[in-house]
């Protein structure tokens, strides 16, 4: 039975699970009955049981492994790699009138309400002397959250009473209050930030390159600063990682791009007239890989080992240049690819004696290689 369609993860119910099993004695036992006393149907009941626990050990694997149905950590894990996770919640802000019919000194930090107790404080770090008249201040709310974004007129009372002051008011609503941001909207913000991840530059020098030479990979970097970059790229350039193809190709390639403003730099250049283009050459990385696995099937090894190391390497042949391993992906694969696993654990690293159970970052120019040899499988069989 496929649990893992182009419509998600489907769970088998427990009554399923045990008739396909009871369905699967009869081959052996014709006669059975669910009503009889024979001690095989409680054990084909709890074995039906346990078995479920499984799917739904799976299922809660899958929907964590998936951006559109993680929650808490997970989520925070898959978005993560573009360095977001949930917004902190925030103070409103407004500014306040204050009315005076003479010389009054407020302290620092002085309180002001609404009528119905949401409390604002005004910005001075020491005492003020406010003129006769009108004077306008700043104030924040003392507590986070959007209940404290209140209509302008709102704010009108004095929470420490100073005499001279006849009227405050806010003729702008307090704006900015923010509750700490859920998992939708964190969810929502991360598929709109992967929309516009890459710049039409960054994105029209890659596609242009793959199209237009022999090179396999190429990951296109950009300083978008007004200063040169910790890796020696100058303000506003680009440089591109390749594999693949002769450096020739390549810089003619990103001369013919020719896109203005576009500046290309790298380990290797060329003078073309008035205008010098570059690129970098990729660097392999070879990988180690260790996969602990419980299944629940004797026939587990032999069916999964093969297609669990051609995964990984089908995976790491996606990755580009400087780019990042993830973990929960593999995961995803091997869970959609296979049946029977409990539990599996995944270490990556640069030899089989330094392996970690987290995501691979790969350092400036490098390109990740993982060998047949190189890929451990420690299958066990509850």
């Amino acid at each position: 039975m496929k649990f893992i369609t182009e419509k998600g993860f489907i769970l088998p119910t427990l009554d399923e699970i045990f008739n396909r099993k009871l369905v699967d004695f009869k081959t052996v036992k014709p006669d059975i009955r669910v009503t009889d006393s024979n001690v095989i149907i409680p054990l084909l009941r709890f074995d039906a049981a346990e078995e479920y626990d499984g799917y739904l050990i799976g299922l809660a694997t899958y929907n964590n492994l998936s951006a559109y149905t993680a929650v808490g950590a997970s989520l925070n894990h898959i978005t993560s790699h573009l360095n977001m996770t949930w917004l902190k919640p925030t103070r409103a802000r407004t500014k306040i009138i204050v009315t005076t019919n003479k010389a009054v000194t407020i302290p620092q930090a002085w309180g002001v309400e609404t009528e119905d107790g949401k409390k604002f404080i005004t910005l001075n770090s020491s005492e003020i002397t406010l003129k006769q008249g009108n004077t306008e201040l700043d104030v924040i709310s003392l507590e986070v959250g959007k209940d404290n974004n209140v209509n302008s007129g709102a704010i009108t009372k004095m929470t420490q009473v100073i005499s001279g002051i006849t009227k405050i008011i806010n003729n702008i609503p307090a704006t900015g209050g923010r509750d700490l941001e859920t998992d939708s909207e964190l969810r929502e913000r991360y598929f709109e930030r992967i929309d516009r991840k890459t710049s039409f530059n960054t994105a029209g020098i890659r596609n242009y390159l793959l199209e237009n030479t022999l090179i396999k990979k190429c990951q296109v970097i950009e300083n978008d600063n007004d200063l040169t970059d910790s890796e020696g790229r100058l303000p506003h350039s680009y440089e591109a990682v390749c594999l693949g193809d002769t450096d020739e190709n390549i810089l003619q390639a990103l001369y013919d791009y020719k896109v203005t403003g576009i500046r290309t730099v790298g380990d290797i250049t060329k003078q073309f007239g008035d205008i010098r283009v570059g690129f970098s050459r990729a660097v392999e990385r070879q990988l180690h890989f260790s996969v602990t696995i419980s299944a629940i099937r004797e026939l587990w090894l032999e069916e999964y080992t093969g297609i669990i190391k051609k995964l990984i390497q089908d995976y790491i042949d996606t990755i580009e240049p400087q780019g990042t391993i993830y973990l929960y992906k593999i995961l995803g694969e091997v869970y959609k690819a296979t049946g029977g696993i409990r539990t599996i654990d995944i270490k990556i690293g640069n030899s089989s004696s330094a392996l970690n159970a987290r995501d691979y970052t790969l350092n400036r120019k490098e390109i990740a290689v993982v060998l047949p040899q190189n890929i451990t499988l420690n299958i066990g069989v509850i």
